[in-house]
């Protein structure tokens, strides 16, 4: 058997210690003798001690178990007997001695539907009413551009009309061109 922990971490240059089996044999021998020098002497011996402690540590696993189950929700077998919300909580620690309340705790109260306000004004929170007004003013902005009431759209238009202007020239310098070119075609033509 190893000594110390299994897997874990160990401090610098320790090993680990197994016990050989003459070690094991001894102590086996030692506990043996103990028993027997315990039904001698009318004493409970070890074993006996220890069965008690066995139960005793069933019973507080049993116990743990019911706040294990507590802790995770109503189990099937408790949901017949917790039917009753109204049960005092388990308490833990030194509530049981101190009876203190945390201001700091907020306990929600169930609303009933008789009880809610249909025609309270909801207010909106600081960051809807932000995104709320962010998008009237995209949209305004965008009406007003497309009427051209904005610098942008001004910019945009002057921007267009310069390259329509520019465009048209350059259409009508290829129309005089082309024309220049088929009267010299039409001369050419007549002189041959």
């Amino acid at each position: 058997m190893p000594r110390g922990r299994g897997r874990g971490p160990r401090h610098k240059g320790q090993t680990r210690r197994f016990t050989s089996e003459d070690e094991v044999q001894k102590q086996a021998e030692k506990r043996q003798r103990e028993i027997e020098w315990r039904r001698q002497k009318g004493l409970p011996s070890e074993s006996e001690s220890e069965s008690d402690d066995e139960d005793k540590e069933k019973k507080e696993e049993d116990d743990d178990d019911d706040d294990v189950a507590f802790a995770r929700g109503k189990s099937e077998s408790d949901s017949d007997e917790d039917d009753d919300d109204d049960k005092p909580r388990k308490l833990k620690g030194l509530e049981a001695i101190i009876d203190v309340e945390n201001p700091n705790r907020v306990v929600k109260k169930a609303k009933k539907a008789g009880n809610i306000d249909v025609n309270a004004k909801v207010e909106l929170t600081r960051r809807q009413r932000e995104a709320i007004e962010k998008q009237r003013a995209q949209e305004n902005y965008k009406q007003r551009h497309a009427a051209g009431k904005t610098e942008e759209a001004r910019a945009d238009l002057a921007r267009l009309a310069i390259i329509r202007k520019q465009r048209e020239d350059a259409r009508k310098e290829e129309e005089r061109k082309r024309q220049e070119a088929a009267a010299a075609a039409a001369q050419k033509g007549r002189k041959a």
